[in-house]
């Protein structure tokens, strides 16, 4: 009995920490070219970002991460650039944040 208890606690821990990994691990890194993109008025550039989390991969935080919504909140009509980054405290939280920079 005492073995069953101890390989059942052994998996569960196993499961519940395998997930650390999860960082960055996207399918394909997609490039663009920013040489198109006029830096030289980014000073004048707004800023929106977007973020929604969970609390322990079950309780949600947050409204969107949409480039969309963060655009509409930043009043930014055209859109320059984008960043996107992802946050994992695991086991207990997690987010991912859209960032828009343009006019």
């Amino acid at each position: 009995m005492k073995k069953l208890i101890l390989s059942t606690l052994s998996l569960a821990v196993i499961v519940i920490f395998s997930g650390c990994s999860m960082k960055g691990s996207f399918p394909s890194q997609q490039t663009y070219d920013l040489t198109k993109i006029d830096f030289s008025k980014s000073k004048e550039w707004k800023k929106g970002t977007s973020c929604s989390g969970s609390i322990l991969f079950i309780i949600p935080t947050g409204i969107s991460n949409s480039i969309k919504y963060a655009a509409e909140e930043a009043g930014i009509s055209k859109v320059a650039y984008t960043e996107m980054e992802e946050n994992i405290f695991f086991p207990f939280y997690s987010e991912d944040c859209v960032t828009v920079y343009g006019e």
